[in-house]
């Protein structure tokens, strides 16, 4: 096919990776899943097409139980997405369930009550990873999240160099497939590719923490069935080369 500027530059990213004999593994994050509906349809369609599941970010508070006979037939894993998807910032922060303002045990009660929910609805679909709200978190809470039974987070952009935290994994996500200031849809295939592109040369040339698995962020309710098969394409043409593994999130968090 004939290749535009996005794909030229994916395609040149795969070559360099080709002759580095070097590997990189790529999965794929879900964000604001609710109940089943038409746009959920076509995630899990373009999923068992490509053979990649996803990671579902579930919002516990607005849950419902109709999904869980959803998610069971096609075995797609989900994390924790906060409690009730709520910001409690002033207008001048960036929005956030888990930032600032509440206190931290405030915060520790929605996460137990979440996960309580979503470990009695959901069982081992649930991978007991903490996606939060708009992926923000505040710095105090990572460090509690093992004592809560919350083994994984998962926000966007590189990991911070900070010290890891024990029995806690951390894997984000880094190119966002939707335009959120504009037009609040779909970026488009070649736009795709050329993000995925510049990761993958930060990836080889930039610091440490640019060496992670790198993560594709979707929103399905904000895809349309023309989007998925865009996505579906650029997936394909990542899976073409040996040296990029497209992974499973319970690969990381299971």
């Amino acid at each position: 096919m004939k290749l535009n500027y996005g794909y030229e530059r994916l395609d040149t990213e795969i070559n360099i990776l080709n002759r580095m004999g070097r590997s990189i593994e790529i999965w794929w994050r879900d964000d604001d899943l609710e109940s089943p509906s038409p746009q959920l349809d076509n995630l899990i369609s373009t999923a068992n097409d490509l053979k990649l599941p996803p990671l579902l970010a579930v919002i516990p508070a607005r849950v419902s139980k109709q999904l869980e006979k959803v998610l069971n037939k096609c075995d797609i894993k989900i994390a924790i997405h906060g409690f009730k998807h709520h910001n409690y910032e002033l207008l001048e922060n960036k929005k956030s369930e888990f930032g600032s303002i509440r206190t931290l045990e405030a915060q520790k009660i929605d996460l137990q009550n979440g996960m309580k929910q979503l470990e009695q609805l959901f069982g081992k679909l649930f991978l007991k990873c903490l996606v939060p709200p708009w992926n923000h978190i505040n710095d105090e809470l990572p460090h509690l999240l093992p004592s809560l039974g919350i083994t994984g987070l998962s926000t966007f952009a590189s990991r911070k160099t900070t010290p890891s935290i024990p029995g806690l994994i951390q894997v984000n996500t880094h190119v966002d497939i939707i335009d959120w200031k504009q037009t609040r849809k779909f970026i488009g295939a070649d736009l795709m590719a050329h993000e995925i592109a510049s990761k993958l040369k930060n990836s080889r040339t930039g610091a440490k923490e640019d060496q992670e698995p790198l993560g594709l962020l979707s929103h399905h309710l904000l895809m349309s069935g023309a989007d998925w098969k865009e996505f579906q394409e650029v997936c394909g043409f990542l899976k073409e080369s040996s040296n990029i593994q497209l992974t499973a999130p319970q690969n990381y968090f299971g």
